[in-house]
């Protein structure tokens, strides 16, 4: 039902900026073809801004798998908003760690709330530069649980929930949201 008003309020506003439209000097073919671009804008969504979190993580050359998952999981549409995010994204060497068949059981379609927990683990509130990062610090997770720094012998690492340590691998890559550290390995939120 509240779909089905949906598509009549839709209806009635494309209708009454083609009237609009065409009484301020427009054409009736410019008016649909306005309107079919802004429909289709809308159901398949707008591109990542070019310097969003989603799109510093897209141009990773390294994060293939990751930047894979957050789409699956329909996280990386957030990493569009405004945020500050900092983002801790696994290395393709990280996933091809994981046991053989995990990866392939997170791909698939009844997993994808399993998939988007583990996504949003690796998403922390706020930027955080590596420089700011200090050892037994506690970093709220999108995903409500935390992440805890480790600085040992000069190396910066993430400890999840069932103390797997992620080391840093490149560190500071800007967006105009938030900032992107590589790491070594998938964290686990439980």
């Amino acid at each position: 039902m509240k779909l089905k008003l949906l598509f009549i309020v839709l209806g009635i506003a494309v209708a009454a900026g083609s009237v609009w439209y065409i009484f301020n000097g427009g054409t009736d073919q410019d008016a649909t073809e306005t309107a079919s671009s802004a429909e289709s804008q809308a159901t398949q969504g707008a591109e990542a801004p070019k310097d969003s979190l989603q799109a510093v993580v897209k141009d990773q050359k390294d994060v293939k798998i990751f930047n894979e998952l957050l789409v699956l999981s329909g996280v990386a549409q957030s990493l569009q908003g405004v945020g500050p995010y900092t983002v801790l994204a696994p290395t393709d060497a990280a996933f091809k760690e994981l046991p053989d068949d995990v990866l392939d059981t997170l791909k698939k379609p009844e997993n994808k709330e399993k998939l988007a927990a583990i996504m949003n683990y690796h998403i922390i509130k706020g930027t955080l530069v590596s420089s700011a990062l200090q050892n037994g610090q506690k970093l709220p997770t999108v995903s409500g649980k935390e992440v805890v720094v480790e600085v040992k012998d000069g190396a910066t690492y993430f400890v999840d929930m069932k103390a797997g340590k992620a080391k840093t691998v490149t560190v500071d890559a800007t967006a105009s949201n938030g900032t992107v550290h590589t790491v070594s390995a998938v964290l686990l939120p439980q």
